[in-house]
């Protein structure tokens, strides 16, 4: 709350800096492809890694929005802001919930053997 009233800069900052920073710590930990993503299916190939980079990419798209924004309302054309924000957050939150719902980003399901029918245990009838 203090912040909001009384320093509204340091939230600007502050969003900036963890768009950026998050944003490039995706793209570093996927720096060594595929075998970064350990919880990956093995036949998806290489599209989980493209859905991580493409994510870490909007979230530094979201990180140079903010600074255009930031520039926007600093050069005195404030009243551009709020297509600015709506448009740009429109497309990254769209995007990002498109790529959120790829099934080759779920971690596989654990195999359970299979017991042959004449295998399984008899229930018991009341």
């Amino acid at each position: 709350m203090f912040c909001v009233v009384l320093l509204p800069q340091v939230i600007d900052a502050a969003l900036l800096a963890i768009f950026l920073i998050y944003g490039s710590a995706l793209f570093l930990g996927l720096r060594h492809g595929g075998d970064s993503l350990i919880t990956t299916r093995l036949g998806s190939d290489n599209i989980p890694l493209r859905i991580w980079q493409l994510i870490a990419g909007s979230l530094l798209v979201s990180g140079l929005g903010e600074i255009g924004i930031s520039l926007v309302y600093a050069t005195g054309h404030g009243a551009r802001q709020p297509t600015i924000v709506s448009g740009l957050s429109s497309i990254v939150l769209v995007g990002l919930g498109i790529l959120g719902l790829s099934p080759h980003l779920s971690p596989p399901s654990p195999r359970r053997p299979k017991i042959p029918l004449s295998r399984q245990p008899k229930r018991a009838r009341n």
